[in-house]
């Protein structure tokens, strides 16, 4: 539905929520990279870009980095998510991962001199908190104020999914295919019939019904029950088959987010939305939800894309 201001509502039953209501120069930063969106317990939406921290507060944004934020030495922020604490996690380069509270950023304990990327955050419900560590073959579990650092295989970590034995996850690597890890911190390989032969894993998610999604950079989508793989690439009405992130809204909706537009996925396929639909570039590298269920979409270097919810 036009609102008549440039954005547009659609309601959840409507069969196109289109990604709309472009924010212009004058309500953000223009010409940042945006590499990850999260909505905190108080409705803030922070955003993790090239140039430090953004929180839109529904007005106007507020820019956090290493000039005004204590302990934060580089302003590459690759992922974020907010701990069992409530606690906002930040992931950067050069400087491991942390909290950031009252505007000072506490560095976690592991120290690492290399250079460093922490590229995603999971919550599992046995208390572990899983950190996608770039460049070591390895994935890192928080558990008690104690880090270990995982052995699998591969770049880095891309996404954790719980499994169901209590403790266990399932780890998606870039350049090093899937691993699950057990509470005992034992990895090993993940078997799927028939065989998945890619390994450039971007992404991974749990969808509503259970089933375990695995994004590509060059192959598409896979999608997992049980040991069972299912392979969807653009022949199916995908947008594209590099796929940068993958998102599932508090309806339980699939989102993908691709070079060549966003998708959402049911049970009737896939459905797609780009410039022609309201977007403002093709290139979606992050996908994020407000407390209010807005759908907030980041398209590279361009901007950031909102649909909102009637």
């Amino acid at each position: 539905m036009d609102n008549g201001d440039g954005t547009c509502a659609a309601g959840k039953q409507a069969p196109r929520p289109v990604p709309s209501g472009y924010l212009g120069h004058s309500r953000r930063p223009s010409r940042l990279r945006y590499h990850r969106t999260y909505a905190d317990p108080d409705g803030f939406l922070w955003i993790g870009t090239t140039q430090g921290l953004l929180r839109f507060d529904g007005a106007g944004f507020t820019i956090f980095n290493n000039q005004n934020v204590k302990g934060l030495t580089n302003n590459t922020i690759r992922s974020l998510a907010v701990d069992a604490g409530g606690r906002l996690l930040v992931g950067s380069e050069w400087c491991g991962y942390g909290r950031l509270t009252d505007g000072v950023y506490q560095r976690a304990n592991f120290p690492d001199d290399h250079w460093n990327a922490t590229r995603y955050f999971h919550n599992s419900p046995d208390g572990s908190l899983w950190v996608g560590y770039q460049g070591y073959g390895n994935v890192l579990r928080e558990r008690d104020g104690h880090v270990d650092s995982v052995q699998t295989g591969g770049n880095y970590a891309t996404g954790v999914v719980d499994m169901a034995a209590k403790g266990s996850v399932l780890v998606s690597m870039m350049y090093g295919g899937l691993f699950t890890v057990d509470k005992a911190n034992h990895s090993a390989p993940f078997h799927t019939v028939p065989a998945i032969a890619a390994t450039d894993f971007t992404a991974i998610a749990r969808a509503g019904d259970g089933s375990i999604w695995c994004a590509t950079d060059t192959n598409g989508l896979y999608r997992i029950r049980g040991n069972v793989a299912t392979h969807f690439d653009i022949s199916n009405g995908l947008c594209s088959n590099t796929v940068h992130c993958l998102f599932v809204d508090s309806s339980q909706r699939l989102w993908i987010g691709t070079n060549a537009g966003i998708a959402s996925y049911d049970k009737t396929g896939f459905h797609r939305y780009g410039i022609a639909d309201g977007l403002a570039a093709d290139d979606v590298t992050a996908i994020g939800e407000d407390r209010e269920g807005n759908l907030w979409v980041a398209t590279g270097v361009i901007s950031i894309d909102l649909r909102t919810r009637g």
